[in-house]
């Protein structure tokens, strides 16, 4: 008689074991992830895009150097450049001892790169398989890139030396060079990681010239009518060797200069000019306007350098130009230039006319010791000038221009607070910039219309009328008179930015899960009415001579979540202001609505 159980011997089988399920994700936590994996693939897009390899073997491989543990999430090459890349997508909290606990093999990489490379080789058999051999350890420039998917505060930074920040923005910004012009690209990157030409590639292994000489016929100041001691230089330059020296002061880009107005490359117009290159082969009449960099040498015919205060005609001569990388400033043509790039469809047609095609080049030499404000300041008012005569320019580019040209004017004062109150408090990643993910407030109106009214110097009802600061006739004067120092103009931004995020931070306290330019967010609050609307406020509330803290802000402001926004519509900022001045705050009409 069979006994009872299936197993052998009447033993039951053993159940499988099933894996426990994983938690379902929320349609938020899928948008998080999908972000970070976006985040990563666009890291090594973009070096691969420029030319590096990424050295897989490398990734994620825990390491010990000097007794320290270590991991980086990515490694790439590029001839004797080698960079490490630490990526994260936590917030700021968790970065801030991420980034400590890091700082100390950062430092023992960056204070001995050669043994690093010589740990390195010993250890991982996939960078010996790429690097060189012609390269020694020494000859290696290693290089630590941290990027962070969040914006990282300037005083998180400061924890760590000789680390580049690839800020999220920044990214944004290469990847759209790596699609626009390719591998032309890489020698932006390498001036954004400090790498210098002499020490970059083989010219680290000769002590070939770092300059290049040009033929070139050089005008006065007395014909071409610049300030005293300008010089204008004519030469040709082949378009692939003015690619490896030009730099171009693009808004929205890594540079941290203050001073930067050019538009980004657009990919239709680079693409357009391409492919007239290719079909009439002929090259660009019009000249190239640059700035040359400080170091440039006038040469006479026989190569003895010429001091060019004492040139007082147009002279035949030659220029020499150093070969450095993000050393010619592109003030018009960039477009031009940069239609020969490296790399897509084409390339072994483009690579010829490159080489072969020379460029005009128009050069700003400027006097000795010309400081880089006033560097930048003659050249964004050249391009303005350049510019406004051939197009129409953009309301942003015009107010970014201004901050550089007039400092003290009142809508340059407005929008450099913009950009602050872009960069942290209630407004953070709030406004449009070139890279903006999502829904932003536009910035144009907001400058013009809300934020200009609100700072304007001398206003009685205004952040003007409250602040308590001994420069206060110095701002006034600083229109007028260009001695006034920029740093008077710092100093008065700097407070609107405070007083107008601890009133804006109270408002948003009541409405947080609103606080978004989202149009499928029910009754959001960021629209350039409202936005405009509490600066409009907040000028009455200064008119009153009666700013408060944050908490005293929040006192009165209870109940704003019920306030009807929306029977304010277009250019209605003036009449919403002074509504939510009367309803929260007691102030009825005055001098603000004469």
């Amino acid at each position: 008689m069979a006994k009872k159980g299936g197993g052998k011997g009447g033993k039951k089988p053993a159940s499988k074991k099933t894996a426990p399920k994983k938690p379902k994700l929320t349609p938020a936590q899928r948008k998080a992830n999908l972000r970070t994996k976006q985040h990563i693939r666009s890291i090594k897009d973009v070096f691969t895009a420029f030319g590096f390899k990424h050295i897989s073997g490398m990734a994620s491989k825990k390491f010990q150097f000097k007794g320290r543990e270590c991991d980086f999430d990515d490694v790439f090459l590029l001839d004797n450049v080698l960079v490490l890349v630490e990526h994260t997508a936590h917030g700021e909290d968790h970065v801030s001892g991420h980034l400590v606990n890091k700082k100390i093999v950062f430092d023992y990489i960056n204070q001995s790169p050669a043994e690093f490379i010589e740990y390195v080789r010993g250890n991982f058999n996939d960078f010996s398989s790429v690097a060189d051999p012609l390269y020694q350890d020494h000859h290696f420039q290693v290089k630590i890139v941290y990027a962070s998917l969040n914006n990282l505060k300037s005083s998180i930074k400061t924890h760590v030396q000789d680390v580049y920040f690839l800020d999220y923005p920044y990214l944004c910004y290469f990847k759209n060079l790596a699609v626009t012009i390719k591998t032309s690209a890489n020698w932006e990157m390498l001036g954004y990681l400090g790498v210098k030409a002499g020490e970059f590639s083989k010219n680290i292994l000769s002590e070939n010239s770092s300059s290049n000489k040009f033929n070139a016929s050089v005008l006065p100041e007395s014909q071409s009518h610049f300030p005293a001691g300008y010089k204008v230089v004519s030469f040709y330059v082949s378009a692939g060797e003015l690619i490896q020296r030009a730099y171009v002061l693009r808004r929205d880009s890594w540079r941290e200069n203050n001073n930067i107005y050019q538009r980004l490359l657009g990919r239709k117009k680079i693409e357009s000019l391409r492919k007239h290159l290719l079909d009439k082969r002929g090259v660009a009449i019009n000249n190239i306007i640059v700035t040359l960099p400080e170091s440039t040498k006038v040469l006479d015919l026989s190569n003895k350098q010429v001091e060019t205060d004492k040139i007082k005609s147009v002279q035949l001569s030659k220029v020499e130009l150093p070969m450095d990388f993000n050393s010619i400033g592109i003030i018009d043509g960039q477009h031009r230039v940069f239609s020969y790039y490296e790399g897509g469809s084409n390339e072994s047609q483009m690579a010829v006319l490159r080489a072969q095609q020379n460029l005009l080049v128009t050069g700003i030499i400027f006097p000795e010791n010309t400081g880089e404000l006033a560097r930048d300041r003659f050249s964004a008012g050249l391009f303005l000038q350049i510019n406004t005569n051939q197009s129409k320019v953009k309301p942003e580019l015009i107010q970014e221009i201004g901050v550089i040209l007039r400092p003290f004017a009142v809508q340059s004062i407005a929008r450099r607070v913009l950009r602050e109150l872009n960069n942290r408090g209630p407004f953070s990643d709030h406004f449009a910039t070139a890279f903006s993910e999502g829904p932003k407030v536009k910035t144009a109106t907001v400058v013009s219309y809300g934020i200009t009214p609100l700072v304007r110097p001398n206003a009685i009802d205004g952040l003007f009328n409250v602040w308590q600061s001994a420069n206060r006739d110095l701002l006034v004067k600083g229109g007028v008179d260009p001695s006034i120092d920029e740093a008077v103009v710092v100093e008065f931004a700097e407070f609107c930015v405070k007083e107008i995020n601890t009133f804006t931070g109270a408002v948003r306290s009541y409405v947080s899960s609103r606080w978004t330019a989202d149009k499928s967010v029910g009754d959001q609050m960021l629209t350039t009415v409202i936005v405009n609307g509490l600066f409009h406020c907040l000028r009455r509330i200064c008119g009153s001579g009666a700013l408060m803290s944050f908490d005293e802000y929040r006192g009165k402001l209870s109940g704003i979540e019920n306030f009807d926004f929306s029977g304010y519509g277009s250019n209605r900022y003036n009449q919403l202001g002074q509504q939510l001045a009367l309803d929260f705050f007691g102030i009825a009409k005055g001098s603000a609505d004469e």
